[in-house]
């Protein structure tokens, strides 16, 4: 959880807002049953919706890294949802962890 909001909240200011001073970046948290942890974060940033950005290709066995989508791609492994809206002055994203201890992430 703490590693994919690092990335996302990096993601705005670095990229969302690309410089600009005085650019609020609001996290709100629930938790609607044990076990439940839900991160909405919304930025003033140009709309980007990460689920719309394309699969990364697999990483190389070569171990070659390449600079760039790495945190959509972390955001798809360990975020058990994701959802996006777009808002009139900026961006939404919801980000569901589940901490149960049966099934696979992406259930």
């Amino acid at each position: 959880m703490n590693l994919c909001l690092e990335e996302v909240l990096s993601n705005v200011i670095r990229h969302g807002y690309a410089g600009q001073e005085d650019r609020s970046v609001v996290v709100h948290y629930r938790r609607p049953r044990s076990g439940l942890h839900v991160f909405v974060v919304e930025d003033e940033a140009p709309h980007f919706n990460p689920l719309a950005a394309p699969d990364l290709p697999a990483l190389s066995a070569s171990g070659e890294i390449r600079v760039g989508g790495l945190g959509i791609r972390l955001l798809r492994q360990f975020a058990n949802g994701l959802e996006y809206e777009p808002m009139p002055a900026g961006n939404r994203l919801t980000l569901t962890f589940s901490t149960a201890s049966t099934g696979s992430p992406r259930e």
